[in-house]
């Protein structure tokens, strides 16, 4: 499964997944194990049905659901994160525009598809069927 947004996922990031603990978990795992969606050694296993993942160190990610076949069948998440851009943004420009853009991270999306947006700096993942979520508070 793919983060369904073109903005990065950047260090201080936070990773919740609500799922239902009775039928699903989240296990981080390596590349290796991601891709042979392997649960026989994970890094960290969480089984509560919500599990909040501190995304502090930049580098790529790897969640499966250890449960079954479940990864196998696409319940799994690779996060790429990076490091924040140091670099402030340019003042707006003194042309003359009617056009407004609106503000980053304000986008909404209200419906129930499975699709949603992320902020730059969090992501909340309800690993019953990956569904990504924007956190609006940052």
């Amino acid at each position: 499964m793919q983060l369904p947004t073109s903005e990065p996922i950047h260090v201080l990031a936070t990773a919740v997944f609500k799922y239902d603990a009775s039928h699903h978990n989240v296990e981080e795992v390596n590349a290796a194990a991601y891709n042979a969606c392997s649960s026989s050694s994970p890094i960290t296993r969480a089984t509560s049905g919500q599990t909040t993942i501190s995304l502090d160190t930049s580098g790529k990610r790897y969640f499966i659901c250890g449960i079954s076949n479940h990864c196998s069948q696409g319940m799994k998440l690779e996060v790429d994160v990076t490091e924040s851009s140091s670099t402030s943004p340019s003042p707006p420009s003194s042309s003359t525009s009617n056009t407004t853009t609106p503000p980053s991270g304000t986008t909404t999306n209200n419906n129930n598809s499975g699709a949603g947006s992320l902020s730059p700096a969090h992501a909340m993942v309800a690993f019953v069927g990956l569904v990504v979520l924007k956190l609006g508070i940052f």
